[in-house]
């Protein structure tokens, strides 16, 4: 058989798997790929045990999404194929191919606008690539966001730490107990940049259980954001009433405890929520 041959048989063969098939192939090249850069930027700083131990700074709730998108998308009825679902998902590949994490999570936006203007009365649809969505927001979206507004939201960090634990503040620093320590709240330690795991939380309870309600959702979004926020806010407040022990909560035992919690907190608003 001659090489032409064999390459349109294999074309053909791709083109008539369920698009479920191929698209669940995609999302095993996509996740991994808009995760690496970040993990390896976390074990390069810290070293391979502290960085598995705090889950390669990347959110349970991350995780989560992502093996309960490759779950779903394996009963997704998409029902025949369309002219262009083939280029939706080719172009979602070739992003999610380049050694550039962030643009994985912007192909994958762009595939999932694609299939649900395209099937707009398919709730599995619905379901799969809110979900999906909801997955590239809190990985790219809201971190863009939160660097476009970072100088307010970091003060805000700093009012909540400081009115909790009665200490002094302006801008983005808190004065410590000790009077002698300043404590400056930096990107990494808001409470503002994992809110978005609570709506990502959300979505994920409400795919797996088909929960409806757009007030029920409002209400248990707020909830987990308030929760995220309080977790946060205590673990800085600590800093701030023990300056000593800094290494201790600011490190890398400090910093799993509050994502286990925070994981937790979410997890169980959103299934307590959904299931309601």
């Amino acid at each position: 058989m001659s090489r032409s041959a064999i390459l349109s048989s294999t074309s053909a063969e791709v083109a008539s798997l369920p698009l479920n098939k191929i698209i669940f192939f995609l999302f095993c090249i996509a996740f991994p790929n808009g995760l690496y850069l970040r993990a390896w930027e976390y074990v390069t700083d810290y070293g391979f045990v502290p960085a598995l131990y705090a889950t390669f700074n990347i959110s349970a709730v991350i995780f989560v999404a992502m093996f309960v998108l490759l779950q779903i998308v394996r009963t997704t009825d998409f029902g025949e194929t369309r002219p262009l679902d083939p280029l939706a998902i080719a172009v979602a590949l070739g992003f999610a191919v380049l050694p550039i994490s962030p643009l994985t999570w912007v192909g994958q936006t762009g595939l999932g606008l694609y299939f649900l203007a395209t099937r707009p009365g398919n709730p599995s649809i619905r379901n799969t690539f809110l979900l999906l969505l909801a997955l590239c927001f809190s990985s790219l979206w809201s971190r863009l966001i939160f660097h476009f507004f970072m100088e307010f939201i970091l003060e805000i960090d700093a009012f909540l730490v400081a009115t909790l634990m009665n200490r002094p503040w302006s801008s983005n620093l808190v004065v410590a107990a000790d009077g002698l320590t300043t404590l400056q709240i930096l990107e990494g330690c808001s409470s503002f940049a994992n809110m978005s795991l609570a709506f990502l939380g959300w979505i994920i309870a409400r795919s797996w259980y088909g929960t409806r309600g757009f007030a029920r959702s409002i209400l248990f979004i707020a909830i987990s954001c308030a929760a995220v926020v309080l977790i946060n806010t205590t673990r800085i407040g600590l800093i701030a009433l023990h300056p000593e022990y800094y290494q201790l909560i600011h490190g890398s035992v400090g910093a799993g405890v509050a994502s286990l919690l925070t994981s937790l907190s979410i997890a169980g608003i959103s299934i307590w929520g959904a299931r309601r």
